[in-house]
């Protein structure tokens, strides 16, 4: 099976949306047989602690959280230094298309395609 995770870099305003849309995720697809990873970048610790108060869900896989970076997040990096050391165990990807309100990702939830037609 291919290496997959869900990664979402998010901040303050966005925190309701974020939470949709792993919501959404849990529940509309099978993200939980899968044991796909969430990994969330937010800004600071404070802000980490925050999320993680107001938002919980229910998922065996734990949903890690990461300090943004002030250009790339610590967990882009990692994916990187992987893909260098051997390109074959990392599958990157680049998904063009409208993050705003998540558009993108509803019309990926709504679609019975592929999601490589997405990428």
């Amino acid at each position: 099976m291919d290496k997959i995770c869900i990664h979402i870099q998010t901040h303050l305003p966005h925190f309701k949306y974020t939470d949709k849309l792993i919501n959404s995720f849990l529940k509309l697809t099978n993200i939980k047989e899968l044991k796909i990873p969430i990994f969330i970048i937010i800004d600071n610790d404070e802000l980490i602690n925050n999320f993680k108060m107001n938002y919980s869900y229910d998922y065996d896989q734990p949903i890690s959280y990461f300090i943004q970076g002030c250009e790339q997040s610590p967990y882009e990096y990692y994916i990187y230094s992987l893909y260098l050391k051997n390109p074959d165990d990392i599958n990157l990807i680049t998904i063009d298309g409208d993050l705003h309100s998540n558009n993108l990702f509803r019309k990926v939830i709504n679609s019975n395609i592929d999601l490589d037609v997405f990428v």
